[in-house]
């Protein structure tokens, strides 16, 4: 029996990947549009990506000209499911749009084979199937994702090193001691030969992408060696950095996190800026309870020891 998953190349990546790392088929079925919003490079980052973790697996391309044919994308899963024998179907109707994923349903519904198709649910750590009468089976990820595959599977490559100082060395300490899947400590975006950007911390747990940047500055004086504009300045880039971390990178599922120490206080502006670009803003007091109660802050429990 050889297991072929069927599934629209998106420009979310993670739904079908997820797809590709839970179920393990045999051979991917990937409906794509080579000539719109960069497909085909999001096509080759999964194919490298799901080579790196799951070698067996094998890709089968299925290219269409107008992601609003739907008449084309029914054609290409009708023949498909009529046309293989001894093979077991899956469905992701995560990916794609709506043009696309209806007719692949309907091709489905008409094979016989709708009890055969689910849904990708990120947010619940889950992949749901939608049996009979809307019957819902649900099952909960059991793998995962390394930080550098994950910036792999968005085309993008990574360097980690080791904290630069003891305030850094601290928050990967105490990231560290929580349940992710992966940590890294100086994450460097690196493209082209050059960086583009460094987080202090990156972890992945649930094939969800958590940032953490940390900084201790203290109130502006004569003794300090930034002005206040000068640590306002560095405090603007931490967010407008994170901010398009989480926006390119994160996805609806990402979380990036500011940590502050020090007697500095941003500015409302900022704080308000930080909550309106769903940016986590830890600081003060709160610093001590991020490994004693993760949770407080959205993020994963406590290793047992």
């Amino acid at each position: 029996m050889i297991h072929r998953l069927l599934t629209v190349i998106t420009g979310q990546p993670l739904v079908n990947y997820i797809a590709i790392a839970e179920l393990q088929p045999d051979v991917v079925h990937c409906i794509y549009t080579p000539g719109h919003g960069g497909m085909e490079k999001r096509l080759q980052a999964l194919i490298a990506a799901a080579a790196r973790n799951l070698p067996d697996v094998r890709f089968e391309l299925h290219p269409v000209d107008d992601p609003y044919d739907s008449a084309a994308v029914w054609q290409i899963a009708y023949e498909l499911l009529v046309g293989t024998d001894d093979s077991h179907w899956y469905l992701n109707r995560t990916a794609g749009t709506e043009q696309m994923r209806a007719p692949l349903a309907a091709a489905f519904e008409k094979a016989g084979l709708s009890d055969q198709t689910f849904f990708v649910e990120t947010e619940k750590g889950q992949i749901t199937f939608a049996r009979h009468a809307w019957r819902r089976e649900s099952q909960p990820f059991e793998q995962g994702i390394t930080v550098k595959d994950y910036f792999l599977l968005h085309g993008q490559v990574i360097e980690s090193g080791e904290p630069v100082n003891a305030t850094e060395a601290q928050l990967f300490n105490d990231i560290n001691r929580l349940q992710f899947d992966d940590v890294i400590a100086s994450c460097k975006w690196i493209q082209n030969g050059r960086q583009l950007a460094e987080y202090d911390v990156a972890a992945v747990v649930n094939y969800r992408l958590y940032v953490f940047e940390r900084k201790k500055l203290q109130a502006a004086n004569r003794y300090t060696q930034q002005t206040r504009d000068e640590q306002d300045i560095t405090v603007r880039h931490d967010i407008e950095k994170l901010a398009y971390t989480r926006a390119i990178f994160g996805g609806p599922f990402g979380k990036v996190y500011w940590l502050l120490s020090g007697g500095y206080e941003p500015r409302a502006s900022m704080v308000d800026r930080m909550h309106a670009l769903s940016i986590h803003f830890i600081q003060g007091n709160e610093l001590t309870q991020l490994a004693r109660s993760p949770e407080t802050f959205g993020l994963p429990a406590r290793r047992e020891k």
